[in-house]
């Protein structure tokens, strides 16, 4: 059974589906910007830093001016991690990292590759156009 909330999304105009490049997929998504002009920008901020573009300090470094948000709720007397899922009920544009994967939330559905609906977050960022 499909899961609602997603929709398959590759902007990597080779159309490789194993690409390693859900840094980059998941910035497109966020920013409304090309596959290449997103690789691009992160070369040049790892260029500049003298780190690798895809590592994580390139996507830090990249979305440094975007608010994070805690990615506990409360369930009662519990505090549980919000999962994508759950993101997707939230209004506006996110990117979530997850567990060795980033992944946008947009328009209350999430864009990637694969169904990872019910992975926990553990960073969000708040994008503000």
């Amino acid at each position: 059974m499909s899961n609602i909330n997603w929709v398959k999304y590759n902007p990597n105009p080779s159309g490789r589906h194993n690409a390693a490049d859900c840094i980059i997929r998941a910035l497109c998504k966020a920013f409304n910007k090309s596959w290449l002009e997103v690789y691009n920008e992160l070369c040049e901020i790892g260029r500049r830093n003298l780190f690798m573009p895809f590592s994580k300090w390139g996507h830090d470094y990249y979305l440094r001016s975007y608010p994070t948000i805690n990615v506990y709720k409360m369930v009662g007397t519990q505090r549980k991690r919000l999962t994508i899922n759950d993101i997707t009920k939230f209004e506006g544009v996110y990117i979530v990292q997850i567990a060795n994967h980033l992944v946008t939330i947009s328009d209350n559905k999430f864009w990637d590759l694969w169904d990872c609906g019910d992975k926990c977050a553990y960073k969000i960022w708040k994008v503000e156009k």
